[in-house]
């Protein structure tokens, strides 16, 4: 220090108060960059624990979907030909119809704009077909005498298809869960 003083007109005590004055600049200029740096950290980690949340989020809501296909699938077992609808309309206790309600009520009670927009296509589907159904098997309970073997077989036909294009848009969610996870990931 006494040799920079030599070469200019700078007192020691000048030249440490200089040193010290840019000291302070630099310890206050790497507290920013490390208080910046910290703060961008936190968001991130808040960010990919929203996503990870969402994530478990979609998982409970493809269990439900697949709920309501194997409750669907039941429903079509149990009234497999006419006199299995008739079976079940003489019972007046719709157990199989009761399943399909409340997998039914429980899709609907999902707030859609909690999801990723991607997945609300699936869930709006899955929802309209499963009203479909809902309404289809209302329908052919209470005109099950009335109907006949031609009215039977195109009801069951059309759940039928309905079922597997449920099944096809729950294979589409779970492939777009798939890829929404490894995004998270990376």
């Amino acid at each position: 220090m006494n040799l920079f003083c030599l070469f200019s007109s700078i007192t020691s005590n000048e030249l440490a108060a200089w040193v010290q004055a840019l000291g302070t600049i630099v310890a206050l200029a790497i507290a920013i960059w490390q208080s910046n740096k910290q703060f961008k950290n936190s968001l991130r980690l808040i960010e990919y624990e929203k996503s990870v949340e969402k994530l478990e989020y979609i998982k409970t809501i493809l269990e439900i979907l697949r709920a309501i296909h194997l409750s669907t699938q039941h429903a079509i077992s149990m009234v497999n030909d006419l006199d299995s609808l008739h079976a079940a309309c003489n019972d007046e206790d719709y157990p199989f119809l009761d399943d399909l309600k409340h997998d039914f009520d429980m899709l609907t009670k999902i707030p859609l704009h909690s999801l990723p927009y991607k997945f609300i296509g699936f869930v709006s589907n899955i929802n309209f077909v499963n009203r479909y159904i809902l309404e289809s098997f209302a329908k052919a309970m209470k005109s099950s005498l009335a109907l006949d073997e031609a009215e039977f077989s195109r009801f069951l036909n059309e759940v039928t298809s309905l079922n597997e294009e449920q099944l096809a848009t729950i294979d589409d969610f779970q492939v777009e869960a798939i890829t929404y996870a490894q995004q998270i990931n990376t």
